[in-house]
């Protein structure tokens, strides 16, 4: 097997034993409470994102961008004990203060009193997550990541032979996942927090396991039933999964990318027929997702520059550019 698997494999098995397990089924209950404090951030509702981001916290450990979004539901709350908290937490998964500093809300905020009292120990903090087991994990996806990536340099415009190489690679890719799932659960975003070079502290970037899966899409099912026992266990974000899914067969069967168009940065979406709409709403709903109306009212919530982040700034990029993925 190539260097970086059996590399990685080894570090891994160093750090498994403190890599964080999803309880089987509670994945689905999260992706609603969180939905729902989602919705009332739409409404300015920002107390009743925090309790709903609380109920979702207690039933499974919280993902980052949500626990982002907590965070600055706490902070508007003026809840300075929760917004600590939350801060603390990211900073442990790999937010960095100058990340956060430099995104919508670290730009309106950072030099509010309330702001720089959050930050006071980061670097203490910051320390003690670099040398902890997520960052360790981080790099093992590291490894994998930057050979998916190798052989994407110039991806428009490969050549015959370097797509026949891509493949392999994303063959080879495949294989490891499966073997890495097998021996020790899903790589989540728990696992791996903001470390990994996929996403370098970004809040609204994506994870090194979700390009392998991305890349891999087109070429193999070998990985569906791991990615939605992975949804239902909570280590797989389900609009993720949409993505995906919708993207390999252009069916759109989860509605991730509604048909619309986009006039000078203004989003306006088509209308579908209701036993349409109802029908992916059903199918939504069976990954804990909101309904269409919901999920577009979010999109352009997003669009529009909220210091809220619901979704990546890939999955904004590929739900509103109403072109088809190649």
């Amino acid at each position: 097997m190539i260097k970086y698997f059996r590399t990685g494999l080894v570090l891994f098995l160093l750090v498994s034993a403190y890599s964080l397990r999803a309880s089987p089924g509670k994945g689905l209950r999260y992706a609603a409470l969180k939905n729902k404090a989602e919705l009332c951030i739409l409404d300015s509702n920002y107390t009743g994102a925090l309790h709903y981001y609380r109920a979702a916290f207690a039933c499974h450990p919280a993902a980052q961008r949500d626990l982002y979004n907590a965070f600055i539901a706490a902070y508007y709350c003026r809840d300075s004990a929760m917004a600590k908290a939350y801060y603390n937490e990211m900073v442990a998964l790999g937010q960095t203060a100058q990340r956060l500093s430099t995104l919508r809300f670290g730009r309106l905020h950072r030099n509010e009193p309330l702001y720089r009292w959050l930050e006071r120990d980061y670097e203490a903090l910051h320390a003690r997550a670099l040398g902890s087991p997520v960052a360790a994990y981080a790099a093992v996806m590291d490894s994998v990541f930057d050979a998916d990536q190798a052989v994407r340099v110039n991806y428009q415009h490969l050549s015959p032979e370097e797509i026949k190489v891509m493949i392999a690679r994303d063959s080879v890719n495949i294989t490891f996942l499966k073997n890495l799932i097998a021996s020790h659960g899903f790589p989540g975003y728990r696992q791996t927090g903001l470390f990994d070079r996929a996403t370098e502290g970004w809040v609204h970037g994506n994870s090194a396991i979700f390009f392998l899966l991305w890349h891999s899409r087109n070429l193999s099912t070998e990985l569906d039933t791991e990615m939605i026992a992975a949804v239902h266990a909570g280590d797989l974000p389900p609009e993720d999964y949409a993505l995906i899914m919708d993207s390999r067969t252009h069916e759109n069967r989860y509605g991730s990318r509604p048909p619309g168009y986009n006039v000078q940065a203004e989003v306006t979406f088509d209308l579908l027929p209701d036993t349409a709409e109802a029908a992916i709403d059903r199918h939504r709903a069976g990954l804990g997702l909101c309904n269409l109306a919901d999920y577009r009212r979010k999109l352009v919530f997003q669009h529009r520059g909220s210091v809220f982040y619901f979704f990546s700034g890939m999955h904004m990029a590929l739900a509103l550019s109403f072109l088809p993925i190649q």
